[in-house]
C-alpha cells in the first residue's frame, strides 16, 4: 500500500470506527488475565521455594499483569479491530493483542524493568537522577503540567530524552501516572 492511501485508511478509520469489545472477547480476556497473573504467582512461589535461605536473590524480578495492563489489552484489542475496520472487537482480536502484548510488555516485564538492556550506564544514571528530581517537582499527590516538570528539569541540566525516560519508568513503575492525554503528571507516591 502506497504511503497516500495509507493515511487515507488511518484517518477512515479513525473518524469512522470505534469496536466496542463483545461479550465473548471480554470473556476471553478475563482468562487470559487471570490465566497470566496465576502463572507469575506461580513462579514467583517457585522462585522464592528455590532461593529460601539465600542472601541477595532477587524474587521481585517476576512481574504479574496489573490491572493497568489489563486496560491496555483493551485498547490494543479495540485498535487491532479498528485496524481491520471492524464494528466489534471480537476474540480474534483478543488473540493479536495477546500476541503483541506477550511479545512486547509481557516479555520486557520478565526481563526485568526492560529500561536497563536499551540504555548506556551514563543514560541509566542520568534517568535516575531525573527520577530524583522528579520526585521533589512533583510533590506526594500532587498533579502538575508535564510542559511545567519538564521545564524545571531542563532548568536544572536534564535532558529531553533523559526526561522522557524518566516519566516512562516512574508511570511503569506506578510511582506517577501520567493523566490528561499525558500532559499532567500526578504524583502517586
Amino acid at each position: 500500500m502506497d504511503l497516500a492511501t495509507m493515511k487515507k485508511y488511518i484517518a477512515y478509520a479513525r473518524a469512522k470506527c470505534a469496536p466496542v469489545v463483545t461479550a465473548e472477547a471480554a470473556e476471553l480476556l478475563a482468562g487470559e488475565y487471570a490465566d497470566i497473573r496465576q502463572q507469575a504467582e506461580g513462579t514467583a512461589r517457585a522462585a522464592q521455594a528455590l532461593n529460601a535461605g539465600k542472601e541477595g536473590t532477587n524474587v521481585g524480578s517476576v512481574v504479574p499483569i496489573t490491572v493497568r495492563q489489563l486496560e491496555a489489552l483493551v485498547r490494543i484489542t479495540e485498535a487491532v479491530a479498528k485496524a481491520s475496520l471492524s464494528r466489534d472487537a471480537g476474540p480474534e482480536h483478543v488473540k493479536e493483542a495477546l500476541s503483541l502484548f506477550k511479545k512486547s510488555t509481557l516479555a520486557a516485564a520478565q526481563k526485568g524493568n526492560g529500561v536497563g538492556d536499551v540504555l548506556s550506564p551514563d543514560m541509566m544514571a542520568r534517568v535516575k537522577a531525573c527520577e530524583q528530581r522528579i520526585l521533589k517537582v512533583v510533590g506526594p499527590g500532587q498533579t502538575l503540567p508535564v510542559s511545567h516538570v519538564k521545564s524545571q528539569l531542563r532548568a536544572n541540566g536534564f535532558d529531553e530524552g533523559a526526561i522522557n525516560a524518566a516519566l516512562r519508568v516512574m508511570d511503569s513503575r506506578e510511582e506517577i501516572r501520567l493523566v490528561d492525554e499525558r500532559k499532567m503528571v500526578r504524583r502517586l507516591r
